[in-house]
């Protein structure tokens, strides 16, 4: 699984910043500052973008070479 930033996610989907803000029903600003840093953001509020931008937090968190066969003993 690839792990793609907010601001790649949001582009896909041809979202403006000014859209999740509306969408989550928080500023522009705070916004911005959690696609700059989404760790700073609570869970929930990251299942909330996650929806919007129709992807799991998986997409968002998750770098590509944790895979399956990473994993010692992984078949």
């Amino acid at each position: 699984m690839r792990q793609f930033s907010l601001q790649e996610l949001r582009a896909r989907n041809k979202f403006t910043q000014e859209y999740m803000a509306e969408r989550l029903g928080i500023s522009r600003q705070a916004y911005i500052n959690i696609e700059k840093n989404p760790s700073s953001a609570t869970c929930k509020r990251m299942m909330e973008i996650a929806a919007v931008l129709g992807v799991t937090l998986g997409e968002i968190f998750l770098d590509s070479y944790h895979t399956n066969s990473d994993v010692k003993g992984a078949r």
